[in-house]
């Protein structure tokens, strides 16, 4: 299992560093300073909007090994989803679940398993995916034998599966799942034995909301009524599905489709989920129906924190995304591989044409998946295939604009910083990065416009006012300049020490 996904993620491990990577990782100081270990866990000034100080710790580790080199995290994450998928299989054969191993490897080769795997900043998901199975592993352990050693191992294991990303959460109602799966019920034991990790969940999962609400800018996209969350709800775990079992046209950045509760049609996927319930009801005494509950009740729960209900940056480009359903992704996969079980073993007219068919499945899950991992390669080739399949992606298009900015092929990146532009004008990173487009073109004015408009969007912008200083400068108003460069410290920027040395020189004055 392990051979065939290093083989099939073999693309993967060429690529570079795509879109936040650098955030976290090579502009990360809390990771790239050799004294800030200490500020990824006691959470002073963080580089980042979220509290995962078990992900940035092992970010802060590789970074020490291979430096700035990519290819060292990608392999890194590639072995991580390896693991967890042995980790699945495990958990599936101490459950008893037929075709664990199937079902296993139907998880490993997933194409919508690239987006979290083939993206190093999606580490969060895979690490948290890793120490959240081996605590169900610790778990079952512990409801087998009653030694209480297995029970604080699984205790300790989910908090380690919360420091490294809290969407996690939803495990212990999974361990509740496991204890009815079972014994077909679950006792008020057993709710206590759990009640630990729940608790664990709950204080971080608050933790993680502080953070993101104190250190993130307001975002005026993600303030939505309760009625559109559940529409949008509605619709997620549809796409969801769709996307699981026919896993073709995938993308980093899906259209994020309107959503109006005062109509009707918003509420139909969400009504629609009446139709699965009854039958789930009417048969629900029938014995080979428990394998479709237990996974879609898997399934269900464990995107419960990305459908919606509460609010997540990314939501401001689209309601889903592939990487959100990578821990439930695991439910559907174990359902494939027990159907596949009982296909292929219980005639034997059925066997050979079943075992056919799940080779040929598994084959082409190695195929897409190779496909889609290329297409990481670098950040022009990932964003040129989103704008294909979603030309409506501003985020695609800025992504593409700012490697073209850095490569300084000023043209392309006004081209697509402007359409960025024109799909939503109210994000300030678009007007700061035109500005710096405009300024490498010596259009001083249009830069000063789009560099004003950034902070006007986002007054807390410090590249923004660094940015504008610089025009400012160029156009021999220095006492603005030092205005701007002084706001721009205030506030954590960082600034090139020749400019205040060419600043004080300027302006003859002795700052």
């Amino acid at each position: 299992m392990v051979a065939v996904t290093l083989l099939a993620y073999a693309p993967a491990m060429r690529t570079g560093f795509i879109w936040d990577d650098g955030l976290y990782v090579t502009g990360n100081p809390d990771v790239t300073r050799p004294g800030s270990f200490h500020r990824i866990w006691v959470g002073r000034q963080p580089s980042v909007e979220q509290y995962y100080p078990l992900t940035l710790t092992t970010f802060w580790v590789e970074y020490r090994l291979w430096g700035p080199n990519p290819t060292g995290y990608h392999v890194t994450n590639i072995l991580l989803h390896a693991v967890a998928a042995v980790l699945a299989w495990r958990v599936l054969r101490r459950l008893g679940v037929p075709g664990a191993w199937l079902g296993a490897m139907l998880f490993a080769l997933h194409p919508v398993a690239v987006a979290t795997t083939a993206w190093i900043t999606a580490r969060k998901s895979l690490l948290s995916l890793v120490f959240a199975a081996s605590s169900v592993l610790a778990f079952l352990r512990f409801d087998e034998e009653r030694r209480y050693r297995w029970y604080v191992t699984s205790v300790v294991l989910f908090l380690l599966a919360l420091l490294g990303k809290t969407a996690v959460m939803p495990l212990p109602a999974v361990l509740l799942l496991a204890v009815w799966w079972r014994r077909g019920r679950v006792g008020s034991r057993d709710v206590l034995r759990v009640a630990p990790f729940f608790a664990l969940a709950v204080g971080l999962a608050a933790v993680t909301v502080w953070f993101e609400h104190s250190l993130a800018q307001p975002r005026p996209g993600l303030a939505l009524g309760v009625a559109t969350r559940l529409a949008v709800a509605g619709r997620a775990v549809w796409f969801y599905l769709a996307k699981a079992v026919v896993p073709v046209g995938l993308t980093v950045v899906y259209k994020r489709w309107p959503i109006d509760p005062g109509r009707v049609s918003p509420w139909i996927p969400l009504a629609a989920w009446t139709i699965p319930a009854a039958g789930w009801w009417w048969f629900r005494r029938k014995r080979w129906l428990r394998p479709a509950t237990l996974a879609f009740a898997y399934y269900v729960l464990m995107l419960l924190p990305v459908l919606g209900f509460v609010g997540i940056a990314f939501m401001e480009y689209a309601w889903v995304a592939d990487h959100w359903q990578y821990y439930s992704l695991v439910g559907l996969c174990a359902l494939g591989g027990a159907a596949g079980r009982r296909l292929c073993g219980r005639r034997p007219l059925t066997a050979l044409p079943g075992a056919i068919a799940a080779a040929a499945v598994l084959t082409l899950f190695f195929v897409l998946t190779w496909q889609r991992a290329a297409l990481y390669h670098d950040t022009v080739t990932l964003w040129t295939d989103n704008i294909r399949k979603n030309p409506e992606a501003p985020v695609a298009y800025f992504n593409r604009g700012c490697f073209y900015l850095g490569k300084r092929d000023l043209d392309k990146a006004l081209a697509d910083l402007t359409r960025a532009i024109e799909l939503d004008p109210g994000i300030a990173a678009f007007y700061n990065n035109r500005g710096c487009v405009h300024f490498y073109r010596r259009n001083l004015e249009e830069a000063l416009a789009d560099l004003t408009r950034a902070i006007e969007l986002d007054p807390a912008m410090a590249d923004a006012y660094r940015n504008r200083a610089m025009v400012f400068f160029f156009r021999e108003d220095y006492d603005r300049a030092w205005a701007d460069i002084t706001t721009c410290q205030a506030l954590g920027g960082r600034v090139d020490p020749k400019l205040l040395m060419d600043l004080r020189s300027a302006s003859g004055r002795n700052r």
